[in-house]
C-alpha cells in the first residue's frame, strides 16, 4: 500500500504510544503468561478470540481511515495488510474507474459501503511480553467485529482484539479506550488448539468395541485392509491376503449441540483431535482443538485425561 497523506501514530521503542490503561493490562497479560504451564501441554499452537460490538457505535468501520489503521497496526505489532477483496467497490464503480483511483482511495470508498462482505485484514506481527514476544498470525476487521489469531493463548488474542477496537476508533478520529467501547460490546468467541500429550495411545478415545473389530476383521478374520486401495497383478487384481499392518486413530470429531431454554436459540460446537506427524502415531500425541477459551480448554484436557486413565 503506498504511502497517504496521513502522518503515522507516534511511536515508543518501535510500538506505538499507548495509554497507561493500555500498559497495565499488558503487564497483567504478561503476568498471566508466566505461570507454569502444564506438562501434558506441550505447545499452543493458536488462539482465537472474536469481538462482536453494536456498529457503527461500537466499531465505525466505515468512518476509518483504512491507511491510518495500516500504519498503526505495522507500528503497534509490526502486521502488514493482507490480500484485500476490492470485488464489492468493482461492483459499485466498474473496472476503468476502479483502475484510476490509488489504493489508498479505493480502501476509503471500499469501508464506506456498508457491506457485509467488506473486510480488512492483517497477517502476522508480534506481541511484545518480557524477554520475548507472542507470534500473531492474523487480524480480521469487518463492520462489527475484530477476529484474531494468535500463537499464543488466548488472554493475548483478546487484548490485542481489544487494542485493534481502539485503533480503529483512533482511524476514524475519535480517541477512545476499550473500558468505554467495551459497553458495545455484544458477544466473545474464544477457540484454542493445542499440541497434547494424552499419556495414552489416542485409540482410548473409540469404544473398545470398535477398537476390537478393526484388529479382528480388518487386520486378521475378514482382512478388509487387503481389499483397500489399488489391485496389482501380483494378486491377480484380487484382495490381498497376505500383509501385515496396524490402525491408528488419525482424527476424530466429536459434534456438541447447546441449547438455550430461555430463547430457544441453538449453537453447535466442534472438539477435534487430530493426529498432526506421523512419528505421533501411537505415543499419544495429538492436537486437540476446541472452542474454548485456552484456561478452560487446558482445564477439558486435564479432565479428559484423567477420565480416560481410569
Amino acid at each position: 500500500m503506498s504511502e497517504s497523506q496521513t502522518n503515522k501514530s507516534p511511536t515508543v521503542d518501535g510500538l506505538q504510544e499507548i495509554s497507561e490503561m493500555a500498559r497495565e493490562r499488558r503487564e497483567k497479560v504478561t503476568e498471566g503468561l508466566e505461570a507454569t504451564q502444564p506438562d501434558f501441554i506441550l505447545e499452543v499452537l493458536q488462539s482465537e478470540v472474536r469481538i462482536v460490538l453494536h456498529p457503527p457505535m461500537g466499531l465505525p468501520f466505515t468512518e476509518i481511515d483504512p491507511t491510518d489503521l495500516a500504519h498503526r497496526m505495522e507500528d503497534t505489532y509490526g502486521s502488514t495488510v493482507g490480500p484485500i477483496d476490492l470485488g464489492p467497490l468493482l461492483q459499485q464503480t466498474g473496472r476503468e474507474e476502479l483502475a484510476k483511483i490509488s489504493m489508498d482511495d479505493a480502501l476509503k470508498r471500499l469501508v464506506k459501503l456498508q457491506n457485509g462482505h467488506v473486510v480488512l485484514r492483517f497477517a502476522g506481527g508480534k506481541f511484545p511480553v518480557k524477554y520475548d514476544f507472542v507470534p500473531l498470525i492474523s487480524t480480521v476487521i469487518d463492520f462489527e467485529s475484530i477476529l484474531v489469531r494468535a500463537s499464543g493463548t488466548s488472554s493475548v488474542a483478546e487484548l490485542v482484539g481489544q487494542e485493534v477496537a481502539e485503533m480503529v476508533w483512533a482511524s476514524a478520529g475519535a480517541e477512545k479506550r476499550w473500558t468505554e467501547i467495551q459497553s458495545k460490546l455484544q458477544l466473545v468467541g474464544y477457540a484454542t488448539a493445542t499440541k497434547v500429550d494424552l499419556g495414552f495411545p489416542v485409540e482410548k478415545l473409540v469404544s473398545a468395541d470398535l477398537d476390537k473389530f478393526f484388529t479382528e476383521q480388518v487386520l486378521a478374520g475378514e482382512k478388509f485392509a487387503g481389499a483397500m486401495g489399488d489391485r496389482s497383478y501380483r494378486h491377480n487384481y484380487r484382495p490381498s491376503r497376505e500383509f501385515f499392518g496396524n490402525v491408528h486413530l488419525d482424527e476424530l470429531h466429536m459434534r456438541v449441540k447447546k441449547y438455550d431454554p430461555l430463547t430457544g436459540d441453538s449453537d453447535t460446537f466442534m472438539v477435534k483431535f487430530s493426529v498432526m506427524a506421523r512419528g505421533d502415531y501411537g505415543r499419544g500425541l495429538v492436537r486437540i482443538t476446541s472452542e474454548l477459551p485456552y484456561d478452560t480448554h487446558v482445564h477439558f484436557v486435564k479432565l479428559l485425561r484423567e477420565y480416560v486413565h481410569n
